[in-house]
Order: structure tokens, then C-alpha cells, then sequence
């Protein structure tokens, strides 16, 4: 099997190409659970998970309509710029589980973003085998040793490709393939097309690190304490205070060798009120155009969260 880095980088590096179209807006939706809603009863006691005790199907819970607006307006001066070819949103609320789409089918090549299953597999490894964090690798390339911990900090915290590369010596390719199935996401295989991964598909992975419903709840935790402390302060991060936790990932398809410049940040923000999950992939056009489209999708959600916890 080709290692995952291969995978990750061989589908996110392309010749550059000048596609720029206008961004067409395919769906609007809205989940089972926005149609009818629930409300969830969860353990409190934690930083960063919110783990899942009980659901009550009859109590009414939906995305506010500010929000729901808030989001569609963001989409729309975004296309009226006509500079970014597709922009993709998914909306959760995590308290209550009712969640907002737009495009939220529109399939786009994850880069980066795959650091995260790859962290989660090798927790599920740790569960059943602690030893394996402390487990020492040595690069063959630079002779300098590094902790499975230490490459697991620095893959997620800094994105560091080389400590995937590493990681891919220690990591069960069987049991990140079965983390794929279980959560219905695609598995990236050599012969997968570029773009291939949805917003919705992927926020699947933060909603059950934010549940702790696959990993244990003390590895849940560790996860999302290490993607709140990601380095990267653009996308998300840039249209929240400085106050609020955000635990994210971005993703980036860039520079001369990309066929379409790409980028997505996904994470949980953690407003003191209304915790919620947003996921916003961009492509096409000028990169920082995306970054900054990113930013205002998110500064303009987390606006209209504080003005419904403030009535």
C-alpha cells in the first residue's frame, strides 16, 4: 500500500491551471436532525469533548435563522466578487446536533486535512497499546529520534509533513481504512480523482472526537487539545476573538505545480455560549483570495451565533 503521504501530496500537487468561474450555488440543505430536532444530554467536565449521555427526540431544537442567513450572505459576496470558483459550508451546532449546508456535496482534494485521521488511528493503536506514543523513530534522512508523541504534536500542531512521514512507519493502514468506513468518508488510493472529499464527509471526523464516540474519552480530549493549539491563525481562526478556543485543521492546494488553488479549514469553535462545528472548503482563484473568503464565512457565523446567545 502507498504510504499516506504519497496519497495525501500526490493528490493535492498538480500542474497549475487559471480556472476561474463563477461560484454556483448547488444546494442549500438542511439535516433530519434541522427537520426534527433533538436535544442531547452531555457530560460536562472537559475542556474539549462533550461526551454524548442521552438524546430526547421530542424536545425542538434548529439551526436559527440568522445563522442559516448569516451563511447564505456570506456565500453570495462571495460570488459576486466572481474571483472563486466553488465555496462549500457546513454549519453544527454541537449542543443540540441540528446542522446548515451550502454545496456541502461539492467533492475537493483535502491536503492537509488528512493529518487528522491519521493522528485518530494512531490513538486507536495507543488505546490498546500505550506504549506506542512512547515509541521512538529515528529519520533515516537527518539521524535525528522523535517520540510517536512528538510526530503526532508536530503533524498536527505545525503540519509538519516530515513527522507524517514518519508516522507512516507506525500507523495500521488496515485500521485508518476501517476509521474511513466507519464515519463514511472516501479513502484516498492511488488512483482516486483530485478532488474527492466533502465538507459534510469530513466534519464527521471533529463531531466524534467532540462526542468521544470512537476514540476514548481521555484521547478525544488530548486530539482536540492539540488541534487548538495548531499554529496556523488564518482561516477560521482570523474571524473568531482571540479570546475563543478554536481546535481546526486546514488543508492547502497551492503554488505553481497546483491545478486549482484550494484551501479549507474545518474545526470546532468554542463559543463560551454555543459551541459549534464549521467546515469551509474554497477553490479556485487566487489562494489568498480563499483564505480571505474563509475568514469572512467564519467571522460572519460566529456574529450571528453571539447575537442569538445574546437574546
Amino acid at each position: 500500500m502507498k504510504k499516506y503521504r504519497n496519497l495525501l501530496f500526490g493528490l493535492g500537487l498538480f500542474v497549475a491551471g487559471g480556472v476561474v468561474g463563477a461560484l454556483v450555488m448547488k444546494s442549500v440543505s438542511a439535516s433530519d436532525a434541522d427537520r426534527e430536532p433533538v436535544t442531547q444530554v452531555r457530560q460536562s467536565g472537559y475542556n474539549f469533548i462533550s461526551p454524548l449521555l442521552d438524546c430526547d427526540p421530542s424536545s425542538s431544537a434548529s439551526v436559527p435563522g440568522s445563522v442559516k442567513q448569516s451563511i447564505s450572505q456570506s456565500i453570495n459576496e462571495i460570488m459576486k466578487r466572481g474571483t472563486i470558483e466553488f465555496v462549500s459550508i457546513y454549519y453544527r451546532d454541537l449542543n443540540n446536533g441540528p446542522w446548515f449546508g451550502v454545496n456541502e456535496k461539492e467533492e475537493f482534494a483535502p491536503a492537509s486535512l488528512l493529518k487528522v485521521p491519521v493522528m485518530m488511528t494512531i490513538l486507536k493503536q495507543a488505546e490498546r497499546d500505550p506504549a506506542i506514543l512512547d515509541e521512538v523513530i529515528e529519520n533515516a534522512a537527518t539521524g535525528q529520534s522523535e517520540s510517536v508523541r512528538q510526530l503526532i504534536e508536530r503533524m498536527i500542531i505545525a503540519s509538519a509533513n516530515d513527522a507524517l512521514d514518519q508516522l507512516n512507519l507506525v500507523m495500521e493502514f488496515s485500521e485508518l481504512e476501517d476509521l474511513h468506513k466507519v464515519l463514511g468518508i472516501s479513502y484516498p488510493r492511488v488512483d482516486s480523482p483530485e478532488n474527492y472529499l466533502t465538507v459534510k464527509e469530513y466534519a464527521s471526523l471533529f463531531r466524534v472526537l467532540y462526542n468521544a464516540s470512537y476514540l476514548n474519552r481521555e484521547m478525544s480530549e488530548y486530539a482536540l487539545e492539540l488541534l487548538s493549539r495548531a499554529t496556523y491563525a488564518q482561516g477560521l481562526v482570523a474571524g473568531v476573538p482571540e479570546s475563543v478556543v478554536v481546535s481546526h485543521k486546514y488543508g492547502a492546494q497551492s503554488g505553481v505545480l497546483a491545478s486549482r488553488q484550494q484551501h479549507h479549514d474545518c474545526g470546532i469553535v468554542y463559543h463560551p455560549e454555543q459551541p459549534y462545528l464549521i467546515c469551509v472548503m474554497t477553490k479556485g482563484g487566487e489562494y489568498e483570495q480563499l483564505i480571505s473568503a474563509v475568514s469572512s464565512v467564519s467571522e460572519s457565523v460566529y456574529n450571528a451565533v453571539e447575537k442569538t446567545t445574546n437574546n
